[in-house]
């Protein structure tokens, strides 16, 4: 049962981040999202919302290839990841607008 929950939540959280154009690494329940040189000011604008994603940067990945690392899992609501999904798209609006 949380086996299903955990694919379930996956399959949603992906096709979220694909409806708000982004394409996500992998397939797991770990979901890097590349962000290059915005990563970090959306891990910290999405923890300011309430939400942990881990901003990964170089050197442990490649210039040009840093990401923010998103975990879901059973646990998760749908709520709770379309909060996310809803942050997320806002995040990167404000930092397009920032960076305009």
């Amino acid at each position: 049962e949380r086996r299903a929950m955990l694919r379930a939540n996956v399959t949603r959280f992906r096709s979220g981040l694909r409806d708000i154009g982004i394409d996500a690494l992998g397939s797991a329940h770990i979901v890097p999202v590349r962000m290059g040189g915005a990563t970090m000011a959306v891990a910290e604008r999405l923890l300011a919302r309430g939400h942990w994603a881990a901003g990964i940067r170089a050197p442990t990945v490649a210039p040009g290839s840093e990401r923010v690392r998103f975990t879901v899992s059973a646990a998760h609501t749908a709520d709770q990841i379309d909060r996310l999904l809803h942050d997320l798209a806002a995040v990167l609006k404000e930092i397009r607008h920032d960076n305009a």
